[in-house]
């Protein structure tokens, strides 16, 4: 959590620990001979807790003494997020996603490469491609290791007389480059793009995944293992991998027809399009996202940003219930719809290792997030039972939502049916604390300051996934929210009124009352 101390009854989710931090604590947990799991630390978030249950369970601190060295690499089936992604109908060859990190001051090219490419061998993803076969079929496939070289994806730059803050400047134009390189066709998955300030002077390091490849929670792993490779320390231990977590959703979602009424609950009313937007006759009328007009070369964005008197106070509870709640009051004011609930697509993490025993995916990268509709409705003051209200909506989720993208994508009976219901118009994504977790006693391969925590990236002509998209995510002491929409659908004033409800709605339930 990066504090000085820690208490061994202070739960950890109340000193700041989100699901994916306490990813990365597993982790670390696990490499030390520590075997718990994600669903321990909910359970049981106090340092006194888990080491009660590490020191009672009967685990193995190694259940396959004998790993198969090649279970990651071969065909590997499509998840229920990379069959919406096959389905979308537009390009996606640039989607991705990118941090910006300090480099030791002592490194050199041939330095960087060995570091590179112990990453590259230690990591199936990032030898992978992602093509349409001869017969239409998209075919995933990682290869062997060795087979991606460092060479081919590391680029340096001389920036010896720039300092930091100018090399920042430099990011957005290098990162549009690194993106147009990108092509998962050919197995160009990662790129690396070095700022050499010279000797004696830490660098800065651009490193751009394509999406299919990482998520949120992957780039902790990833900034870890090159630390770890550039110090000569071992790099995470492999568990369970990609192509092992998406067979085993394959064989799962003919077995999950029981949540199908569920599902058909959540969407069964008929949802009024959200959008508004300039009609030939100088009205403003509403209108449904349109695949070949609503494209992401259209997608505006406007940014609320909240400080200390904000993130302070998250740390006491559920960082995405507070901000769910908020969102979902502020919907509800903003659009004075009769029915008093709102519907939204939720991002989950969808490392639920409990599906497959003896999984172990805190230390894989992929793209493994969930996406599950769910409908919010808070209710009426005061704020701390609207919260409450929302938790218990999130908590009667069978399995976190997992389940929704297995019935609506990979099993074909399910798929039908539930394809032919409303879907929602706004998607919302908590992507939890950047840079917490990471080392304080050095700051190789750390968030470099010049810029936001993630970067991401995607073709212009791909179409706009939702009508509203809604990204937080805490900085040190900042958060951050970035409202996205296609420019037809909405002007940006009505965006921005709806970011002020919603800043007004988290403060009011952050205070506790009826203000």
């Amino acid at each position: 959590l990066g504090l000085d101390a820690v208490g061994v009854h202070d739960s950890f989710f109340a000193l700041g620990g989100d699901s994916i931090v306490s990813m990365r604590l597993v982790s670390q947990a696990r490499a030390a001979g520590l075997a718990i799991s994600p669903r321990d630390v909910f359970e049981r978030p106090t340092i006194a807790e888990l080491a009660e249950h590490v020191g009672t369970a009967e685990r193995a601190a190694d259940p396959d003494p004998d790993p198969d060295p090649d279970a990651g690499t071969g065909d590997i089936p499509l998840t229920p997020m990379l069959t919406w992604l096959t389905q979308q109908g537009g390009p996606f060859r640039g989607l991705s996603q990118a941090r910006f990190l300090r480099t030791p001051a002592d490194m050199d090219l041939d330095g960087l490469h060995r570091t590179v490419q112990s990453v590259l061998d230690r990591h199936d993803l990032l030898r992978s491609t992602f093509a349409r076969s001869e017969n239409g079929a998209w075919r995933f496939h990682a290869a062997p290791v060795g087979t991606a070289r460092a060479a081919d994806c590391v680029r340096r730059i001389d920036a010896e007389r720039l300092d930091h803050t100018a090399i920042g400047t430099l990011v957005p134009e290098a990162f549009d480059e690194l993106v147009a390189e990108l092509d998962p066709a050919s197995g160009a998955v990662a790129r690396f793009l070095w700022f050499d300030t010279g000797s004696g002077r830490e660098g800065r390091l651009l490193v751009v995944l394509h999406h299919l490849v990482t998520d949120a929670a992957s780039w902790g792993v990833l900034v870890a293992d090159l630390a770890a490779a550039w110090e000569g320390r071992e790099l995470s231990p492999a568990g369970t991998s990609f192509r092992e977590w998406a067979r085993a959703l394959q064989d799962l979602a003919p077995h999950r027809s029981s949540e199908l009424a569920f599902w058909k609950g959540m969407l069964d009313r008929p949802e009024p399009p959200l959008g508004a937007g300039p009609l030939e006759a100088g009205l403003l009328g509403a209108g449904p996202l349109d695949p070949v007009r609503d494209t992401r070369e259209t997608i505006r964005r406007h940014w609320t940003t909240l400080g200390p008197d904000i993130t302070t106070p998250l740390t006491a509870a559920s960082v995405q219930e507070v901000l769910l709640t908020a969102l979902a009051h502020a919907i509800r004011s903003w659009r004075s719809a009769p029915d008093p609930s709102v519907l939204i697509a939720l991002e989950g993490h969808g490392r639920e290792e409990y599906l497959l025993p003896g999984a172990d995916l805190s230390s894989t990268l992929g793209w493994f997030t969930s996406v599950f509709p769910v409908r919010l409705d808070p209710g009426a003051p005061p704020g701390a039972d609207q919260v409450a209200r929302i938790r218990e909506q999130l908590a009667a989720l069978p399995d976190k939502g997992i389940g929704y993208g297995l019935l609506r994508h990979l099993n074909p009976e399910t798929a039908e049916q539930l394809s032919q219901l409303p879907e929602p118009q706004i998607q919302f994504n908590y992507l939890g604390r950047m840079g917490m977790g990471e080392r304080r006693e050095t700051a190789v391969f750390t968030s470099a300051p010049e810029t936001g925590a993630m970067g991401s990236g995607a073709d212009p002509g791909m179409p706009a996934p939702y009508a509203l998209v809604v990204d937080a995510v805490i900085t040190g002491s900042e958060l951050s929210v970035c409202w996205q929409w296609p420019e037809r659908l909405f002007i940006e004033t009505d965006i921005q009124g709806l970011a002020a409800l919603w800043a007004t709605s988290l403060e009011l339930l952050l205070k506790g009352g009826d203000q």
